[in-house]
């Protein structure tokens, strides 16, 4: 199961479903507005209908009032094949919605840059109640 933004190519309208690419469909999450909260977890959202992925349009997993807060820690060698020198501390960084691109969108940049690099990031998602959980 996987679970993803979709917007529907003719409204535009954004919700979160579940994804099955073996089968090409996408099928709702119901009772999950604005995100997926707790719901999720606990089974309070409900499956919904059902669309093929043909009318639906992948997007960035993350609504748009989210915030991505990152610590840098594992870029060491990156930096150092770059030419640059290590870091002596923690290196922490907040990445804004306008950065975060959904599958198959358009990367923006400024026409200044001249060498576009790449990274990934890897995110974990938890709300406050669930710090010091196993």
């Amino acid at each position: 199961m996987k679970i993803a933004r979709i917007a529907l190519q003719e409204t535009e309208d954004r919700s979160w479903a579940v994804v099955d690419p073996e089968q090409g469909t996408a099928t709702f999450l119901e009772g999950c507005p604005g995100g997926l909260g707790a719901g999720v977890l606990s089974g309070a959202p409900t499956l919904g209908r059902v669309l093929s992925l043909d009318t639906v349009r992948l997007l960035a997993p993350l609504e748009p009032t989210s915030r991505v807060f990152g610590v840098g820690a594992n870029y060491l060698a990156h930096l150092e094949k770059l030419g640059h020198a290590r870091p002596s501390g923690l290196v922490a960084y907040l990445k804004p919605c306008s950065a975060i691109v959904g599958p198959d969108d358009t990367i923006s940049y400024p026409k200044v840059c001249t060498q576009l690099d790449f990274e990934i990031e890897l995110v974990a998602v938890g709300r406050p109640s669930d710090v010091g959980r196993p």
